[in-house]
């Protein structure tokens, strides 16, 4: 059986050492998540991104945890719509390097006793949940989780679900298109198709 590829990305790195406007990027990970998260960041939105977006999230992506203020490159303050284009690319280049999060359900034992309802709960923001289950999943410090890789940390909560006696399915590549025939069929059926 094939090692699943997602798994494979997660952990191994293709050599790239990555630069932005000439700065040189970490590894993606978590805090950066959070960070670009926390400064709505058009690259997390999916908003027009100008080069002073750029420069903040190659600052960002610059740090590890605990460290917050970003690092904005030494690089030029106006650039070509060209040059800008070719920078952002290269930027999502970089983060789709390292974000590789497996698919997985979680099988319930139970749903609740019988006739009640489960209470409703405010959980913690998602980054901050996935890097103290990543931590206790990896068995390592919080800083340490903070500045894994993303597809690392996605893989370790994975890992603390099953610690926690949760059962685990993940996906490979034929669970995948399945999920995906599934969906379109779906869409079509809702669709009038």
């Amino acid at each position: 059986m094939a090692f699943d590829p997602v798994f494979a990305s997660a952990y191994i790195d293709n050599g790239t050492k990555h630069k932005v406007l000439g700065a040189r990027l970490k590894p993606f990970c978590a805090w950066h998540l959070l960070l670009l998260k926390v400064i709505e960041s058009p690259f997390l939105t999916s908003g027009q991104v100008y080069l002073y977006h750029l420069r903040r999230a190659v600052g960002v992506c610059r740090l590890q945890f605990p460290h917050s203020r970003p690092r904005l490159p030494w690089g030029p303050l106006n650039v070509s719509q060209e040059r800008l284009h070719y920078e952002v690319s290269k930027f999502l280049l970089y983060t789709e390097d390292y974000i590789q999060r497996p698919d997985y359900t979680i099988v319930p034992w139970s749903i609740g006793a019988r006739g009640s309802s489960l209470p409703k709960i405010t959980p913690p923001p998602d980054v901050i949940q996935l890097v103290y289950d990543a931590a206790h999943g990896a068995n390592v410090p919080i800083q340490d989780a903070w500045n894994m890789p993303i597809g690392q940390t996605y893989i370790s909560q994975a890992m603390y679900f099953q610690q926690k006696g949760l059962l685990v399915d993940f996906m490979d590549d034929s669970e995948r298109e399945f999920q995906d025939a599934l969906k379109q069929h779906l869409e079509a059926k809702r669709n009038g198709g």
